[in-house]
């Protein structure tokens, strides 16, 4: 194990009882106070035990999948709103956002390795540095 899976195991037990109550706004909230780099550590090793944040929220928590090596993922219909920096630093690739979608949280992608991006129909202003040091970004529709 590294310094970092061992760091990761006690704040997922530091918070245990949160996840036992779903209290994911004062998780990721938590967590991201502690240390931004763990919050998309803790929704993969998350997703790892069948437990999906996402699917009990309307908007993504900042930083979300910060950090994270997920490349491919499409965001649940219930969804409205993607939090600041949600993937940044990730090794997202591929995304679908749905049009449920209708705001997007400062820098959502910076410096991810996503490819393309096709924005919602209903996302009323694309926000500052949303795709900033996106180096394999190649399309965006819009």
């Amino acid at each position: 194990m590294t310094y970092y899976d061992d760091k990761l195991n006690i704040i997922i037990q530091k918070y245990i009882d949160l996840i036992d109550k779903k209290d994911w706004n004062t998780l990721y909230r938590n967590v991201r106070f502690e240390d931004s780099y763990f919050t998309g550590k803790l929704t993969e090793a998350l997703w790892s035990a069948d437990i999906h944040p996402e699917d009990d929220l309307t908007k993504l928590p900042d930083e979300f999948l910060g950090y994270s090596t997920i490349t491919e993922w499409t965001i649940p219909n219930n969804i409205k709103q993607l939090g600041k920096y949600c993937f940044h630093s990730s090794a997202l690739k591929k995304i679908h956002i749905p049009d449920s979608v209708y705001d997007i949280g400062v820098g959502c992608f910076y410096a991810s390795d996503i490819e393309e991006l096709k924005l919602p129909e209903e996302l009323d202003v694309i926000p500052p540095c949303m795709c900033e040091d996106c180096e394999q970004l190649r399309k965006v529709y819009i």
